[in-house]
Parts: structure tokens; sequence; C-alpha cells
């Protein structure tokens, strides 16, 4: 499961997302070419609901450009994926 709220943002949104099991997981925000802009996690997590802020930049800290980006969601085979319009 993964939900962004406020979705169209501004200035920050927020990236809620459950996993099932114990384990990797990854949740990077690409743009609609599917290329990487941010990654906002990488490690290990535990079975549950987890939350986490996209301030709106990207990788060196600066403004990402109005537009449609996805976020995708990787753990363990289950794979998913959320657009989110940013709004500058």
């Amino acid at each position: 499961v993964l939900a962004t709220f406020p979705n169209p943002f501004n200035a920050s949104t927020q990236v809620g997302y459950q996993v099932s099991d114990d384990g990797p997981v990854l949740l990077v925000v690409v743009d609609m070419l599917g290329r990487p802009v941010r990654t906002l996690v990488r490690g290990y997590r535990t079975a549950g609901y987890h939350l986490v802020r996209w301030d709106g930049l990207d990788e060196s800290g600066r403004q990402a450009a109005t537009g449609v980006y996805l976020c995708r969601l990787h753990s363990g085979a289950r794979r998913w994926t959320q657009p989110v319009l940013l709004v500058r």
C-alpha cells in the first residue's frame, strides 16, 4: 500500500507506505521518464505502516520542477507506484 498526502502539493508531501514483512525497502521518486529524482527510503524496515516526507528537492538539494512524479516502492517481490503532482 502506498499513498501521498497532500496530492497535489507545493512545499512537501507525506508518503505513507505499508509493508507486510520485515525486510529491505526501496522508495524512490522518479520523473515521468523513469529517471531517479530522490531516494526517500533505502534499507531494512519492519512490517507495518511507515511515513516519510518528500520536500520536493532532488538528490542535490535543488527544487524539482513542477510536474508529475512517481513514487515507486519496492518491498520484497512487491512493487507499487503512486503518482504525485508537484506545483511550484
